[in-house]
């Protein structure tokens, strides 16, 4: 989304390099996501915090900066696309219903315009909108996954206790059968006592009668 929206801005008004820097909330930064024609440098960060640069102040004060006809000199200044050759660089925030969600920078060698800056105005607010929609998206796709996997830890619980179930009726019907066998065998011992008490008393009146 973010590579599409910076590509498309670009393209409409000849911009020579573009970037996109997504505001992490959490965090108080902004990380690079989008890029249109942008060379990696040492001296250009993927990321800055806010009120940090160019690209920082524009977030902390939500207001769009233009800087133009800038020189050699001027490119110590710690803009997102600023590198050696002389150019106009319009910086500009991201929101939607007073939320912050990126910032975009543009370079060029021709002025930006009222005209070019109105029309980045309204655009600034539907890729606003766009990218507030794909977080939501992503955030409901996360609560969802979450959501799944509560689904299948509740089923492997439950299945786990319906083993334990059966397991613990298995248990409980081998203990009862234990319990009839114990009792079996003491009916049996009771049987043996009492034949062995009648043999007792029978040798014990053929004792009297000898």
């Amino acid at each position: 989304l973010c590579d599409r929206a910076i590509r498309f801005i670009a393209r409409y008004v000849n911009a020579g390099r573009g970037v996109l820097y997504a505001h992490q909330a959490e965090e108080s930064t902004l990380q690079l996501r989008g890029t249109f024609a942008f060379t990696e440098r040492d001296h250009l960060s993927n990321g800055y915090q806010v009120g940090e640069g160019v690209i920082g102040q524009v977030a902390l004060e939500r207001a769009p900066i233009l800087l133009t006809h800038l020189t050699q000199e001027d490119s110590v200044i710690l803009s997102g696309t600023v590198n050696a050759a002389p150019l106009n660089t319009y910086t500009f925030p991201l929101i939607y219903n007073e939320q912050l969600y990126g910032i975009i920078e543009l370079a060029s060698f021709e002025p930006f315009q009222q005209s070019v800056r109105d029309f980045l105005a309204e655009t600034s607010r539907i890729i606003a909108t766009a990218m507030f929609s794909a977080m939501q998206k992503d955030q409901m796709h996360g609560l969802l996954t979450k959501a799944e996997q509560a689904t299948a830890e509740a089923e492997r619980a439950k299945d786990e206790a319906q083993l334990q179930s059966q397991e613990a009726q298995a248990a409980a019907v081998r203990l009862e059968e234990q319990q009839q066998r114990l009792q079996q065998q003491n009916e049996e011992l009771q049987q043996m006592n009492a034949q062995m008490e009648e043999q007792r008393q029978q040798i014990e009146q053929q004792r009297e009668e000898l």
